[in-house]
């Protein structure tokens, strides 16, 4: 009654009121006013649009003096009444607090994962945080010269560390599902684009600080916070196996080494193509822009992944091989040396995972091999490498007619890697020589 005959210029001061009663001792009078604040939200809620900020920061406030539980439930309660009329105002309000996200704030957080569709919703909103910006930009460092530090942008990192919050509330789960080829592809990315990114600078002091007060800080590296979102994402979206399976190999860890990233991917690959089979066929989909990214790690990543689905059955069982393989054979002009290298393996791996298609599509693939081999731009044979070790691998299922017009070419090719410095080199040309004398 008092919320429908209240003039709205007084709404909000008898809410600042109901806000104070929470800290009341006597805990009759608490509850009852954080009865009173959440039936005035749910009944005028909707004329408060721009009172949101200071709500959510007095919510706040009152959870950090209150600690009494039924004080932290009414209080999440209403953060989901006011997501529920204004889910764009409180989501920007509570991406405006300090990283690292205490307690309080995470708590708020899962609020708004109690209800499928508003968590959907909520979702959306900060994948749309995530993908806006760019993920880092770029500082010359004036102690390292030339070099250019990357620094994660603010928001996107923000935004990242709010999706792990709510997709760590078991409540999640059917929000996730629903929106799980999305959320993993922009997760993907979000990982590749910050492995050996830092935190923006005023973070950078914050964790300095909570180091020389001997405290256990929150582990604010962004790659480390796309690599927990990940997990927390494949976890409530049913695939905990794949989790599992990821983490047993060492593959989260893998994933956060500028060197040995793309590994850490094909066993996200592998775990996927065994457990997580029908998800893939939108995921591919989503990917397979990426494949054209201005951003070599986003190019790398989406390649490895690729490469290693190749290496399973599941992608010929999906009809999903033809489109996978051409994307890999326009690749081979990509300017990355890794894309190229990885854009070979993924073909070389059709003769393991669907190796009834290899003679199908054979003058494709040694085509693709020789102009590895002859790869110009590529100072360390690392592409060369990849080819003649691919070339060995899919032999035993081409037609014979398709690789000898090729023999001479390929011979005369790979002769001078027989004295090469590099025992890898020096191997796998004579193995694949030996390959190729029983077509001679």
């Amino acid at each position: 009654v008092i919320g429908k005959r209240l003039p709205p210029d007084q709404l909000m001061s008898l809410l600042l009121m109901m806000f104070e009663g929470l800290a009341d001792p006597d805990q009759n009078c608490s509850r009852a006013a954080a009865v009173m604040i959440n039936a005035l939200l749910k009944e005028r809620g909707g004329v408060l649009l721009d009172k949101v900020p200071v709500i959510v920061a007095l919510i706040h406030s009152k959870l950090q003096e209150v600690d009494e539980e039924h004080v932290r439930k009414a209080a999440q309660q209403t953060v989901y009444i006011l997501a529920s009329q204004h889910k764009t105002a409180v989501v920007s309000s509570l991406l405006g607090s300090s990283l690292p996200f205490d307690s309080h704030t995470c708590a708020m957080w899962k609020a708004l994962a109690t209800e499928p569709t508003l968590t959907s919703q909520i979702l959306e909103l900060l994948l749309d945080k995530v993908n806006r910006d760019v993920p880092y930009k770029e500082n010359k460092s004036f102690l390292s010269g030339s070099t250019c530090e990357r620094i994660a942008t603010p928001l996107p990192f923000a935004a990242t560390c709010a999706l792990h919050e709510i997709m760590s509330a078991p409540e999640s789960g059917a929000a996730v599902l629903g929106l799980y080829p999305h959320l993993f592809v922009a997760l993907l990315l979000r990982v590749s684009c910050t492995v050996g990114v830092q935190l923006p600078k005023n973070l950078q002091s914050k964790e300095r600080k909570s180091a020389s007060r001997s405290q256990v800080p929150r582990n604010l590296d962004p790659c480390s916070c796309a690599v927990e979102a990940l997990r927390a994402m494949l976890t409530q979206g049913g695939s905990d196996e794949v989790v599992k399976s990821v983490g047993s190999a060492g593959g989260w860890e893998l994933m956060k080494s500028s060197d040995q990233h793309h590994d850490g991917i094909a066993l996200l690959a592998s775990a996927m193509a065994k457990h997580a089979g029908p998800k893939l066929p939108l995921i591919v989909k989503n990917l397979f822009p990426m494949l054209n990214s201005v951003y070599d790690r986003q190019r790398i990543t989406t390649t490895a992944f690729f490469a290693e689905l190749l290496n399973s059955s599941v992608v010929s069982d999906l009809i999903l091989l033809e489109s996978m393989m051409d994307n890999m054979t326009g690749r081979q002009k990509d300017p990355c040396t890794l894309v190229r290298m990885l854009a070979l393996r993924g073909l070389g791996n059709i003769s393991s995972g669907s190796p009834d298609k290899v003679r199908k599509h054979g003058a494709q693939l040694l085509a693709s091999m020789v102009n590895g081999m002859d790869d110009k731009d590529d100072p360390n044979n690392l592409v060369a490498l990849e080819a003649m070790s691919s070339l060995s691998k899919l032999l035993d299922h081409v037609e014979e007619r398709d690789i000898r017009s090729m023999l001479l070419h390929i011979a005369i090719r790979i002769r001078p890697f027989f004295d090469n410095e590099n025992h890898e080199l020096r191997t796998s040309s004579i193995v694949l020589f030996g390959n190729l004398t029983k077509f001679s």
